[in-house]
């Protein structure tokens, strides 16, 4: 991405927007032009778009962790940012799986960001690896759950931190609250999440029933890709690896979920289940017991609920 010296962004000269940014640059600030190259002190960085909107600030950013064994993962991550009124908390929304951050943008999400905006916060939405915006990486097969519990999401927030320095709280949806999860080992900590339908972390008991795993096993035989109910494909080493971790044997063997679990009841306080079905309230309490924080609702109220909890705990 190329600037002028007397280009505008967000209604200020570029080279001051590129010194708000925090980005190193090929030559002189306001000299000729501006290439903006990395944004991060810790990996890669590039700014793909910077654009105004009526009320907020939408800047985009490909994010290349070089934590994990495929170098080519990069993250797409959008950053809204309010023009007036901006608190310093950071909000982070991460989507389920077949779905993009645009999930945020349908029912019974589909006003969340903007009211998160209005509300006064920074909002930054993140694209998984190979979905949506985020690029696709060489080895398909390495996209699976834990790899972007351990790799991906804690370099996003790892670059959110240090682009902001604020606290930061997670908003994520069914695999993705799996993932937010998952990571708590790994990141960076977190005010506060909330998981949204969250899938288990703990071994599912039903695959405990001799067969069941191998009927699910059977039925990707012969299939590279998985559609699900929303835009995008997921390859068959997601759900692979997924039916490695249940079962009888796998609840004793399994070092990450046991690790997770542990995490998990380390920082209770500040977890909360939204769930809107019975299922959801019973996979909180089989996870953390009476220490589950457990909100019980309808899906219309998801949205309304979700900002008033970010609102509450800011």
């Amino acid at each position: 991405m190329l600037l002028s010296s007397g280009q505008f962004i967000h209604g200020f000269p570029a080279c001051f927007y590129v010194q708000y940014l925090g980005l190193y640059t090929a030559k002189p600030l306001c000299k000729g032009f501006i290439s903006l190259k990395s944004s991060s002190r810790f990996f890669p960085v590039e700014i793909i778009r910077a654009e105004v909107r009526d009320t907020y600030f939408e800047d985009t950013y490909s994010v290349k962790p070089n934590n994990s064994s495929d170098k080519t993962v990069e993250i797409s991550l959008i950053h809204l940012q309010p023009k007036i009124n901006a608190k310093s908390n950071q909000v982070l929304l991460i989507h389920d799986v077949f779905q993009t951050h645009w999930q945020f943008d349908e029912p019974p999400y589909s006003s969340l960001a903007n009211q998160l905006l209005e509300a006064g916060f920074s909002v930054w939405l993140m694209d998984w690896r190979a979905h949506g915006a985020s690029k696709k990486n060489k080895d398909d097969s390495q996209n699976y759950l834990l790899n972007m519990a351990q790799y991906d999401l804690p370099a996003v927030v790892q670059f959110i931190n240090e682009k902001r320095n604020a606290p930061i709280q997670m908003i994520s949806i069914g695999y993705g609250a799996q993932m937010a999860l998952h990571s708590i080992n790994y990141t960076l900590p977190i005010a506060h999440y909330y998981c949204v339908n969250a899938k288990p972390v703990k071994s599912k008991k039903r695959y405990w029933i001799p067969g069941i795993k191998l009927l699910k096993r059977l039925k990707l035989v012969g299939k590279s890709w998985i559609k699900g109910a929303g835009t995008e494909f997921e390859h068959q080493s997601f759900f692979r690896h997924e039916l490695k971790r249940h079962g009888l044997l796998s609840s004793f063997t399994f070092k990450e979920g046991k690790e997770a679990l542990q995490a998990m009841k380390g920082v209770a306080n500040t977890i909360v289940w939204v769930a809107t079905n019975k299922k959801g309230v019973a996979l909180a309490k089989r996870h953390l017991k009476q220490q589950a924080r457990v909100q019980r609702i309808l899906e219309k109220d998801v949205t309304p609920t979700l900002l008033e909890l970010v609102i509450k705990q800011s």
